[in-house]
């Protein structure tokens, strides 16, 4: 713990292992190549910055890696078992699960990982359902961040049991980082429900210059064909862009039955330009049919038929008939010189995202059973304000609504 500067292990001998506790609060620990190894029950927290060409080895059974904001140099897992961090981490070296079962649970922290990921102390990336890098599986978990780089680009994550891997391969002329986030759940804004996986990749990028034409997406793999629904003959790979609230999708379809990846695509295959970021997913061409925003354009209740939403993002124009349908993008207020107050009207109200913008306001009043985001898959965005007057809290990805 020191307030400012750098430790430094010297000498010639090991460090002993330590299997009380290994806290670092501030500065930076230098291993000076040297390997520290947390076991027993020994407890890891970092919240500061280590640093060196040795390695943290966590063999210890405590369940949980403690800290947030924390940087690691080369972190290796040893311990067979799945072990969880308590907040945002980074590696910046390597970093190696090199247990049996060891399965490095995020849950809906971030986790950068700037340097290679293996699944054994030498180059191996044979992961596994069993040895893997598992989050939450909620829209707006932290997710794993990668630093990009030539060739293919390998995400080891899953969520709950399932390994549901992908690679996005990316020429540029200079590389920045790429954050995944595998959601358990069918896309909130699909055209039409129960005709696509019931999984789905939000893809996002940072620092990327001189993106190449052709973005490749290998096998993106889901891990159980019970995750499949609708008629699988007709499956094809698909993009949902968020901030247009559009679908891309591939022309070529392929048999999805008993299948558990969706074969290799590109974003020229789904006819869009060289962008990286999206939401990625397949199924049929109906659940990627256009889905309809509606953007608030005056205050009232949640089903009017006039006065209340427009199909406009300027949140001015002819009148959109409520109530939003089920898997429909709701856009309440534009964060600055448009503010409503939306109202509910009845229990079991749904929509398949919400953003509540500064300034605004959704008024759920006593009613129950809302669903503003389809549980995991869909999220509430903004910072407006949620009122509710029932003791049951309404569904949906609240993490970046509350955080």
């Amino acid at each position: 713990n020191k307030s400012a500067g750098t430790l430094t292990l010297g000498g010639s001998q090991a460090f002993p292992n330590i299997t009380a506790a290994l806290t670092l609060t501030s500065g930076t620990l230098a291993d000076g190549g040297k390997t520290i190894v947390v076991s027993g029950t020994g407890v890891l927290s970092n919240s500061a910055t280590h640093s060196g060409a040795g390695v943290i080895d966590y063999q210890s059974t405590a369940a949980t890696i403690q800290g947030t904001g924390g940087t690691f140099g080369n972190f290796s897992l040893t311990t067979s078992a799945t072990i969880g961090t308590a907040g945002t981490q980074t590696v910046t070296g390597t970093l190696r699960l090199l247990g049996a079962n060891s399965i490095l649970n995020i849950g809906a922290n971030a986790l950068s990982a700037l340097g290679p990921i293996y699944s054994d102390g030498a180059t191996g990336v044979a992961f596994s359902a069993s040895k893997m890098i598992m989050t939450n599986g909620v829209h707006n978990a932290g997710g794993l961040t990668r630093q990009g780089a030539a060739g293919a680009l390998l995400f080891p994550i899953g969520s709950a049991s399932q390994y549901t891997p992908n690679s996005i391969s990316v020429t540029a002329t200079t590389h920045g980082t790429i954050t995944v986030r595998p959601v358990n759940s069918e896309h909130p804004n699909v055209g039409a429900v129960n005709q696509s996986l019931k999984y789905y990749w939000r893809v996002t990028s940072s620092g990327y210059a001189g993106v190449g034409a052709t973005i490749t997406h290998n096998p993106y793999s889901f891990g159980s064909a019970t995750l499949l629904a609708g008629t699988l003959t007709t499956y094809r790979s698909a993009r949902f862009n968020p901030a247009t609230f559009t679908w891309a999708q591939n022309g070529t379809t392929y048999d999805a039955t008993a299948t558990t990846a969706i074969p290799s695509f590109t974003n020229v295959n789904l006819g869009v330009g060289a962008v990286i970021d999206g939401e990625y997913t397949t199924g049929n061409a109906t659940a990627f049919a256009a889905v309809q925003p509606y953007y608030s354009k005056g205050n009232g209740a949640w089903n009017a038929a006039t006065g209340v939403w427009t199909a406009s993002a300027t949140h001015v124009g002819a009148d959109l008939a409520g109530p939003p349908c089920s898997t429909c993008p709701v856009i309440i207020g534009d964060g600055a010189a448009i503010n409503h107050t939306i109202t509910l009207d009845a229990n079991g109200r749904s929509c398949g995202t919400v953003a509540i913008n500064s300034g605004s306001t959704l008024d759920a009043s006593y009613y129950t059973s809302l669903n503003f985001g389809t549980n995991t898959g869909g999220a509430v965005t903004g910072r407006g304000t949620l009122r509710i007057a029932s003791a049951n809290f309404p569904a949906g990805d609240f993490t970046n609504f509350i955080g």
